[in-house]
């Protein structure tokens, strides 16, 4: 058994609702809800939803970006969430996250040259000839030397991305967030970026969390799949077991969304739940075409229902479970 890299266990993340002059609290949003994961030394694991079930801040709370209410990290044994100042640095260099708007998370007063440079100058990484380095890691991520010079702007989106992918690559992390990496580019440049993500991920072992709308990129790149609904993992195995037999109703949703041409995983039908005031039970219920009673009242507990494969539903204690028509 490969060991885990990641350990997450009964993560909460939670936002004040502000209103008013003075910004008084009125309510508070549950992004993540007791949230345990595990994520294995060269893995890849793919977390699907819809837009707002609490996917990037989970990413986010894993690189202890965003505060965290309950429960804990565990990153190759240390405690994510209680780590500050130097030490936490230190463990960023071996933590990085690509984000899906390239172009904001690069300074647009920087060189390509410039920016990828900053990070090896953060972690003292650079050595005498910085820019040797940074001409390795452009031919790395598939671009040529030459646009070095450019800034941000004067580049495609598919260049922005490799850009921060070649940023994050340059201090040698051990896990790489990939949140919603493909968002915003043609459909043959995504198909090149998830190319190079596999080869990339195949040459230097690295581990992922790739966080994506793209059901076929997921089928594609990850080894397993984590599906969120309103800050819960509602199914989680291997990619084939997943997505060839879902056994949640939401899964199986997506899967049937994201096989019709022009189709997007936030097409399940029905609007989700307002995450400030979630339903009783089983937080998919108002959407779901096969709740029962039980549905209503009572939330669900993770039920394994194969090799690896659990989910979170009623319905799979009678070992019910459905192909995508």
């Amino acid at each position: 058994m490969i060991e885990a890299l990641v350990r997450i266990e009964g993560l909460v993340v939670q936002y004040p609702l502000d209103s008013g002059v003075f910004a008084h609290s009125r309510g508070w949003v549950r992004a993540v809800d007791g949230v345990s994961l595990e994520i294995r030394r060269g893995e890849v694991v793919g977390l699907v939803g819809e837009s707002g079930c609490g996917k990037s801040t989970l990413a986010r709370a894993l690189l202890g970006l965003v505060q965290v209410e309950a429960g804990r990290i565990l990153f190759d044994g240390q405690d994510v969430t209680r780590l500050a100042g130097a030490p936490m640095r230190a463990l960023r260099r071996r933590m990085q996250i690509t984000f899906q708007d390239p172009e904001g998370a690069l300074d647009p007063r920087m060189t390509v040259d410039e920016g990828i440079g900053e990070a090896l100058v953060i972690h003292r990484l650079g050595g005498s000839d910085s820019s040797q380095r940074v001409g390795e890691l452009l031919e790395r991520v598939g671009l040529s030397v030459e646009l070095a010079d450019r800034f941000p702007h004067e580049l495609s989106g598919g260049q922005r991305q490799r850009v921060g992918l070649a940023r994050a690559l340059a201090v040698e992390p051990e896990l790489l967030v990939l949140d919603e990496p493909l968002g915003g580019l043609d459909v043959s440049v995504q198909a090149h970026i998830v190319n190079l993500l596999s080869e990339l991920q195949e040459r230097f072992r690295l581990t992922y969390l790739f966080v994506s709308h793209d059901l076929r990129a997921v089928a594609h790149l990850a080894d397993r799949v984590a599906v969120m609904y309103l800050g819960r993992i509602v199914e989680l195995g291997p990619v084939g077991a997943v997505f060839e037999l879902p056994h949640h109703p939401y899964t199986r949703a997506l899967l049937a969304a994201s096989l019709n041409p022009g189709c997007d995983v936030g097409l399940v039908e029905g609007e989700p739940p307002s995450p400030v005031s979630p339903p009783p039970g089983c937080p998919f219920h108002p959407r779901c075409p096969e709740s029962i009673d039980r549905c209503c009242v009572q939330a669900p507990t993770s039920i394994r229902v194969g090799e690896g494969h659990e989910a979170s539903c009623h319905l799979c204690e009678g070992g019910v479970a459905g192909r995508v028509a």
